[in-house]
C-alpha cells in the first residue's frame, strides 16, 4: 500500500516463495518517492529474521508514528486531534 503496488507479482505460490527467501526489491526501488527512514522502518518490518523485526505491532505503530511526527508536526494518533 505504502509503495502503490505489491513488490512481488506471479501466481501465489512464487510470490510466497519470494517473501519466504526475502527475495524483493527494497521499497524505494517500488517509489522512489519514499523517505529513507520510511524505507528502513518497511525494511525493519518485512526482516526475514524475527530477531531483526520490530518486537511488536505496537513498537512498529511507534516508529510509523515517529516518522509522521517527525514529517507532519502536527500529527496526532489520535482520532480527533491534530
Amino acid at each position: 500500500m505504502v509503495c502503490g503496488r505489491l513488490p512481488v507479482r506471479g501466481k501465489m505460490i512464487e510470490c510466497c516463495r519470494s517473501w519466504c527467501a526475502a527475495s524483493f526489491p527494497k521499497p524505494r526501488e517500488v517509489n522512489p518517492d519514499l523517505t529513507p527512514d520510511l524505507e528502513q522502518i518497511l525494511l525493519k518490518a518485512l526482516a526475514n529474521d524475527r530477531n531483526q523485526r520490530f518486537e511488536s505491532a505496537e513498537a512498529f505503530a511507534h516508529a510509523l508514528s515517529a516518522h509522521l511526527r517527525r514529517l507532519a508536526p502536527s500529527f496526532s494518533s489520535r482520532p480527533g486531534e491534530t
